[in-house]
């Protein structure tokens, strides 16, 4: 895992001062600076009132939206909301209908099945509606690429008008179109939601009375993941200031089915359990459930309504994880990273309403882009996630005329193909990525805001870090990267589900949903937020973990740690580099430093993934460190164990049982035990390597008129019980008088070969010895003395 720091800390100390001045912490002012908030912007930041809304009327057509819909008014026309069916559309279609209400207007609410009818508007959808009476269609959260369903509507009596915020290049004819991000459109601010523009007609038709809408505006805001700065952050702010002070009944039905104090709603609780549970109507059955809870006023309605939303979503959380695990095996064991760049997988039993969640589950796992299809009907129905600095809408764009269906944003899209396009689409879109983006951006990367020591946690800056809020796209939570965290004590919860860490200074870090276990006195690297914890009246600095990673400190260490594991292994090894040495069948042997030097050289220098080192032994361990020592491994990372969901050049000190289908070119360093099966593996094999294999050979090899005085030994302290085979070996070696555990290790294999002696394991290993007076010959000290003795 790469960390990266965001942004270079801010050294100017004029401009420091200037946000110190406000009583804003240096870290707090170096998060604002980069965010675009400059000092005399801070007050306003941190602040938010209803004046900093924008006059809706700025919309360039917001005068004709307004103006129609008083006529449809006057004339009794029957309107109908065509909305979205995930918590921006249905927000949004609930805010238009409450709304239009207010001004007299009993409008229809009309959202889409996902199932069988998509996203966006469609032509039956149309028919139906136009034919049941209505003359005047408003769509949220859709309609912008809809030029056909329009002109169909135009064409039998019906205008249409569209509140829509996805990208557009074609617009459909008609002039009641309110997008802020169509190019001639002057309002100023251009990130607003579906729901956002929705709370801007309120605004437009109702003034300060369309200010309880805000709840409802919010909460989409943040659930769509949209830009949190601007006005958008100000809708979301004063949405959570109101959800706090007094809730619309459906919300807080549905707050209470989550488990959730209103009183403490923010953006994080809004976003992880409000957000979910009105997307899963939409996802698993249809969104009407999440628009009548929001509608309704009545508390004994609502409870029922939100208790089967709060069903659906566990129900979508179980869906999710196995989809999310069945997509990642596939990607495991049919796609090589080192030439993928963007993940394309189907399959006909993931539900539709989970394919963008489980997306989004593969871009975190395997830091890539990734669209995820579930077919209906020979027809490939998908949803499409990005990563940071991977524009996914114009990386679809470079296809976009293989789609049956197709929208979206720069980090998110929905899309249909036909089955047999999904290849050819696959292949394009790839080929699109490998040749504009650097490969730097597909690296397993952490990106934080601000590198912190332990002793740097308080309370104090956590409570700044709160006034940040509310958190989301472009003003996200701050990411800490603490470095060298040593726990003193790890305490499990649920079971171990969840860890709590305690560190130095009494830092406290919480892990939720931990994916590996954590060891006292280890150093860490962590990436974590830093929030208020509040227990039995007192507050204090919290780290919530994002990732941890055991800190190997490179190379070195890593082989440190691995020496025990390569003593234990030597014996499989030499048996293995005996065969080798003796086929000499190997066509990639390298037998000089100079060539292996460069051919490395130009496989690091060729690009970021596909280039595996693999050490197996003492010897290649060394030898990597002289490598490393040289430049070599500077396009390198170090790792413990192989990662099956990266392909970045790595040097690995463990071996995997097969060959890594990530990677095209694998080096062996002192690893003779692949060698032979991995028949694509270059092997080194110099001269001096084999006298490095000698060497080793030797510091185990025990004389055969020695091994009785081993044999002994085993025999007089076998049967006391130790708690590990390391405490036994070095038993050997205090009777013995033998520095080295390698020899005492050697004996222990030729005599459990020869069926003169057997490891046992209960509570304690025992080694129970035989007489035997004739054993059976040992190919393993054969092996050793041919290897010492240069046999071979």
């Amino acid at each position: 895992m790469r960390y990266v720091w965001k942004n270079p800390p801010l050294q100017e100390d004029r401009l420091l001062q200037a946000y110190v001045r406000q009583g804003i912490h240096p870290y707090v002012a170096q998060i604002l600076f980069y965010r675009g908030i400059l000092p005399e912007e801070a007050a306003s930041f941190f602040h938010f009132s209803v004046k900093d809304l924008y006059d809706p009327f700025l919309f360039s057509h917001m005068e004709k939206v307004v103006g129609r819909l008083r006529a449809a008014q006057a004339d009794k026309e029957k309107i109908t909301i065509y909305g979205d069916y995930d918590c921006d559309g249905v927000c949004g279609a609930a805010i238009l209908k409450e709304t239009l209400r207010q001004t007299g207007i009993d409008a229809d609410v009309y959202l889409p099945d996902r199932f069988t009818e998509g996203y966006g508007t469609n032509r039956a959808a149309f028919r139906k509606i136009i034919a049941g009476g209505t003359t005047l269609i408003l769509t949220v959260d859709c309609g912008i690429k809809s030029t056909e369903d329009v002109a169909f509507a135009r064409e039998n009596g019906a205008d249409v008008m569209i509140f829509d915020h996805h990208e557009c290049e074609t617009l459909p004819d008609t002039p009641y179109i309110l997008n802020p991000k169509v190019p001639a459109e002057k309002y100023p601010f251009k990130e607003l939601s579906g729901a956002g523009i929705a709370f801007k007609i309120a605004q437009a038709l109702l003034g300060r009375q369309a200010l309880p809408f805000l709840q409802l505006a919010g909460v989409a805001t943040i659930g769509d993941m949209v830009s949190l700065k601007g006005e958008n952050r100000t809708i979301a702010a004063l949405g959570i200031e109101q959800i706090r002070k007094s809730l619309l009944s459906g919300l807080k039905s549905l707050a209470e089915a989550a488990g959730i104090d209103s009183a403490k709603v923010d953006s994080e609780r809004i976003g992880f359990s409000i957000v979910p549970r009105l997307n899963a109507a939409g996802r698993l059955a249809h969104a009407d459930l999440a628009l009548q809870l929001l509608l309704s006023k009545d508390p004994a309605e609502c409870a029922p309504l939100a208790a089967e939303l709060n069903r659906l979503n566990a129900q979508r959380q179980a869906m999710q994880k196995q989809a999310t695990q069945e997509a990642a095996e596939m990607i495991r064991s049919s796609k090589n990273l080192s030439k993928t760049r963007i993940l394309l997988v189907y399959s006909k039993a993931w539900n539709r309403g989970v394919v963008g969640l489980v997306a989004s589950s593969l871009t975190k796992i395997f830091h890539r882009p990734a669209i995820v299809f579930t077919e209906q009907e020979g027809v490939l129905i998908g949803s499409a996630r990005s990563i940071a600095g991977v524009n996914l809408y114009q990386v679809l764009l470079t296809c976009g005329q293989r789609y049956l269906r197709f929208g979206g944003h720069e980090m998110a899209a929905g899309l249909s193909v036909k089955k047999e396009e999904i290849e050819g689409i696959e292949e394009e879109l790839n080929r699109f990525l490998l040749e504009n983006y650097e490969d730097e951006l597909f690296l397993p990367t952490v990106y934080y805001d601000l590198a912190v020591e332990q002793k740097e946690i308080s309370t104090g800056l956590a409570k700044q870090f709160a006034a940040l809020q509310p958190f989301g796209q472009d003003n996200e939570e701050p990411l800490l990267f603490v470095k060298s965290f040593m726990p003193a004590k790890v305490l499990k919860m649920r079971e171990g589900m969840h860890l709590k860490l305690y560190g130095e200074k009494g830092v406290e870090a919480i892990w939720f949903y931990a994916s590996s276990e954590v060891y006292c006195g280890e150093n860490y690297h962590v990436s974590a937020n830093l929030s208020v914890n509040a227990f039995r009246g007192k507050e204090s600095g919290q780290l919530y973990v994002r990732t941890i990673e055991k800190q190997t400190g490179g190379g070195k260490q890593i082989q440190e740690k691995k020496t025990k594991d390569y003593i234990r292994g030597f014996p499989r090894e030499l048996l293995a580099y005996y065969t080798f040495v003796r086929e000499n069948g190997k066509e990639k042997v390298i037998t000089e430093q100079a060539e292996l030097l460069r051919k490395l050289h130009a496989d690091g220098q060729r690009g970021a993934f596909g280039t595996a080192v693999f050490i197996g032994s003492m010897p290649g361990a060394e030898l990597a460190g002289r490598l490393d020592g040289q430049g070599v491994f500077t396009q390198f990372t170090a790792m413990e164990t192989l990662n099956p969901n990266s392909a970045e050049n790595m040097v690995c000190y463990s071996l995997p049982d097969v060959f890594p289908r990530n990677y095209d070119n694998v080096y062996l360093l002192g690893s003779f035990r692949r060698a032979v099966d991995w028949k694509n593996a270059h092997v080194f094999l110099s001269e001096s390597f084999r006298d490095a294999y000698r060497e080793e050979a030797k510091a185990y090899f025990v004389p055969e008129e020695v091994l009785p005085q081993y044999g002994q030994v085993f025999e007089e302290i076998g049967g006391k019980g130790y708690l590990s085979l390391g405490a036994f070996l070095l038993e050997v070696c205090r009777r013995t008088g033998d520095a080295d555990i390698r020899k005492s290790w050697f004996a222990l294999n030729v005599f459990a070969e020869r069926k003169l002696l057997q490891i046992k394991k209960n509570a304690k290993i025992y080694i129970v010895c035989r007489h035997i007076e004739k054993w059976e010959e040992s190919r393993l000290y054969d092996v050793f003395r041919a290897v010492c003795y240069r046999e071979v």
